[in-house]
């Protein structure tokens, strides 16, 4: 469970680097008001010198949130393959551990860059797209993204425990799901009731404390509660992440092995995608 830890601490920091400079430096703040102003449609000026400005300026405007969303991307993708690889060699019987997660994801570390980039340019398109269309063509896409996260499902661990590139990793992932599944799927992999009562506990226990604090005006037990309840939703969404990364290794070595690993089912490993309906 220090992996989620670890990847949410480093995307912390990748918040910082970009949004902490604006605060810093008040040149650079500056700098870029003027570049928000330059893309704005209701700036009055039409002539061709702002319009090319604005064009400039929507550029170097989607190029800080794609570099944003490659950057986070990639953490995300890293800690997640330093996971998967360390899972997978304790279900070898190998050690594992944070250290040898980490030295399993490093010596990916093309490839990972490589799906970090493809996610990124697949992740950006989708989202342009969604903005630009109606609710339709919104339908449409929620569609195609379901599709493509079906399809990149077993990409990450093509990538750790086979070394493939993002293109091979990615036909692989297709492969193994036709292969094992068959077409035509959903995700029916769940964390169950447990996760459900243990978020809506969480939650009620946050909505308590902020009821106590608002009937009692005792802002020390008030906030105590809300901590407590935070609390909780955090360590179990850490780890909920963790369970779900282990399961995907678990699936994959079913998939490709024919065999569920010790500690599964192999009826619930053949459950974990079923047919649309």
């Amino acid at each position: 469970m220090l992996f989620p830890i670890l990847s949410a601490a480093a995307t912390l920091a990748v918040i910082a680097s970009f949004v902490l400079p604006l605060f810093v430096s008040e040149d650079l703040r500056v700098a870029f008001d003027e570049l928000l102003a330059s893309t704005d449609p209701k700036g009055g000026e039409t002539d061709a010198a702002n319009g090319t400005a604005s064009s400039s300026g929507e550029l170097i405007l989607f190029g800080i949130a794609f570099a944003f969303y490659f950057v986070m991307n990639f953490v995300t993708i890293f800690f997640n393959a330093a996971l998967l690889g360390a899972a997978d060699r304790k279900f070898r019987g190998e050690p594992g551990g944070v250290s040898v997660g980490l030295s399993i994801a490093m010596s990916r570390l093309p490839q990972i860059l490589g799906w970090s980039l493809v996610s990124a340019v697949i992740g950006t398109i989708l989202r342009a797209l969604e903005e630009r269309v109606g609710f339709l063509g919104k339908i449409a896409i929620l569609l195609v993204g379901a599709a493509w996260a079906i399809a990149s499902y077993f990409v990450l661990p093509a990538l750790v425990l086979e070394g493939l590139g993002p293109i091979a990793a990615l036909k692989r992932s297709v492969a193994v799901i036709k292969k094992t599944w068959g077409e035509g799927l959903v995700v029916a992999i769940g964390l169950g009731l447990v996760g459900f009562v243990i978020t809506l506990l969480a939650l009620g226990i946050v909505v308590g404390g902020v009821l106590i604090g608002a009937t009692t005006k005792s802002l020390v037990l008030s906030g105590f509660i809300v901590a407590f309840g935070a609390l909780l939703l955090v360590t179990w969404g850490i780890v909920a992440s963790t369970l779900r990364s282990i399961v995907q290794v678990a699936l994959y070595r079913y998939a490709t092995e024919g065999a569920a690993p010790a500690g599964f089912d192999a009826a619930a490993m053949q459950a974990a995608f079923a047919a649309k309906k």
